[in-house]
C-alpha cells in the first residue's frame, strides 16, 4: 500500500480526529485524577494497585507480576509511571504526534491494566453485580479505540504527524516529479502556486492536478498578411560563346536546350 492510498483521502477523515480529541480528553482526565490521588495519598493509591493485582485470576499474568511490578512497586517510578502514561498518551493524542507509538504503548499499558482486573469483569457478568464491577470492560473499549487510531495513522490528519509525514518522508520515498509535469501542474488557472507542492504529490494526486485544470493553450501568434507576389520572367539561358545550336531539319522539333 502506498502512501498516496494511505492517507490521500483526508477530507472524509474527520470522525477519526473526533475520536482522537475525545480519546485525548479521556486519558489527560485519567492522568490528572491519578496525579491527584498520588499526591494526596500515596501509599493509598499503591495498596489500590497491589489489592486489584492480587485478585486477578489470569494465572500466567501472576509471574509478570511478582517478578517485575513486585521490586518496583514500592519505589516512587512505579506510581508516576501509573500517573504519566495515561497524561502522555492524552498529550500524544491531542497534539498528533507520534500517535502510533503512542496508542501502541497505550494499548499494551491499558491491556495491563485490564489483566489486573480479569477477575471482576465476568464474575459481575454471571452474578449480576453492580456496574462498577464492569470497569474491566471499559478497558476492552479503550483498547478497541486505541486500535482504531492506531491503524488509521490519526496524527496524519490535523496533528503534527501529517506535517511531518509530508515534509519529510513522502517527499523521500516517492518518485521524484518529472520536470515537464511539473511545469504542467505547478500552478493553478488563476496563476496562483498550488498550495501543496508537486513534488510531495504521488502519481495519482499529480494525474489528477493534471486532470482538474485545463492544460494551457499556447499564445496565438498574429496572422500574417501576404504582400504582392513578383513573378520574374523566365529567360532562356544563351548558347555557350562559339557554338551555334543546330538548325532542325524539316519536319523535326528543335532539340530541347541544355
Amino acid at each position: 500500500m502506498t502512501s498516496e492510498e494511505y492517507i490521500g483521502k483526508e477530507a472524509p477523515r474527520w470522525y477519526i480526529v473526533l475520536l482522537r480529541l475525545f480519546m485525548a480528553c479521556y486519558f489527560i482526565f485519567v492522568g490528572v485524577w491519578g496525579l491527584k490521588a498520588r499526591l494526596e495519598n500515596p501509599a493509598e493509591f499503591t495498596q489500590r494497585f497491589e489489592r486489584r493485582a492480587a485478585k486477578t485470576q489470569v494465572g500466567w499474568f501472576r509471574p509478570y507480576l511478582n517478578t517485575v511490578v513486585e521490586p518496583i512497586k514500592s519505589k516512587a517510578v512505579f506510581t508516576w509511571l501509573l500517573v504519566g502514561a495515561p497524561l502522555l498518551l492524552g498529550l500524544s493524542l491531542l497534539l498528533g504526534v507520534l500517535t502510533r507509538l503512542s496508542t501502541f504503548l497505550g494499548a499494551l499499558f491499558v491491556l495491563h491494566y485490564y489483566l489486573i482486573k480479569f477477575y471482576p469483569a465476568w464474575d459481575a457478568l454471571l452474578k449480576r453485580r453492580v456496574v462498577y464491577e464492569f470497569q474491566p470492560l471499559l478497558h476492552l473499549m479503550e483498547i478497541a479505540a486505541l486500535a482504531v487510531l492506531f491503524f488509521a495513522a490519526a496524527g496524519r490528519t490535523f496533528g503534527l504527524d501529517g506535517i511531518f509525514w509530508r515534509s519529510r518522508i513522502r517527499a523521500r520515498f516517492e518518485p521524484p516529479v518529472p520536470e515537464e509535469v511539473r511545469v504542467a501542474a505547478a500552478r493553478t488557472p488563476a496563476g496562483r502556486l498550488d498550495p501543496i507542492p508537486l513534488a510531495q504529490k504521488g502519481p495519482a494526486r499529480i494525474e489528477e492536478t493534471i486532470g482538474h485544470f485545463p492544460p494551457r493553450e499556447a499564445p496565438k501568434k498574429p496572422p500574417v498578411t501576404p504582400g504582392p507576389v513578383k513573378v520574374e520572367p523566365q529567360t532562356k539561358p544563351e548558347p555557350p560563346t562559339g557554338e551555334t545550336p543546330p538548325k532542325p531539319e524539316p519536319g523535326q522539333e528543335a532539340p530541347p536546350q541544355q
